[in-house]
């Protein structure tokens, strides 16, 4: 019997307990707020709100296209977020999951964020996926997040 649990235990999605749940507020394509605290989505990066990108020669608001795929991410469901140690002072990160759903995970997939240089090494493959299929930022050109500045 201990060995059938123990099996079980395996089979299910790995998704830690421990942490935050509730309804989220996305504060951009990389933050959300959760019960009054700010957690920035670990390993990945998306642009600012005040950020534009190009798309067939026109500029657009990339920051606002990225916040609202993130919207979309979490529409409707509870989100259970597992603070990280933090990287800097008064950063917080956490792993965030909807429904089981890495949501880091899903804006790199979409193309809506990039994953970090350093420690977004498991989002990289999703990024390199969107960008190989032309979705969200690598349909035109854009600076990466952390190299933008507000001009």
């Amino acid at each position: 019997m201990v060995i059938v649990i123990g099996l079980l235990n395996f089979a299910l999605p790995a998704v830690p307990k421990a942490g935050m749940s509730g309804v989220p507020i996305v504060i951009d394509g990389g933050t959300v707020e959760l019960g009054g605290e700010r957690f920035r989505l670990d390993g990945i990066d998306a642009p600012d709100l005040r950020q534009k990108c190009e798309i067939r020669g026109r500029d657009y608001d990339c920051g606002h296209v990225s916040k609202t795929a993130l919207m979309d991410l979490v529409a409707g469901v509870e989100i259970n977020c597992v603070p990280r140690p933090p990287v800097a002072v008064g950063t917080r990160r956490a792993t965030c999951y909807a429904n089981g759903y890495d949501l880091a995970e899903g804006m790199a997939h979409t193309g809506w964020a990039m994953a970090m240089p350093r420690g977004g090494g498991k989002y990289l493959r999703m990024e390199r996926q969107a960008e190989r299929s032309r979705r969200g930022l690598w349909q035109g050109k854009f600076t990466p997040p952390w190299d933008w500045k507000p001009g």
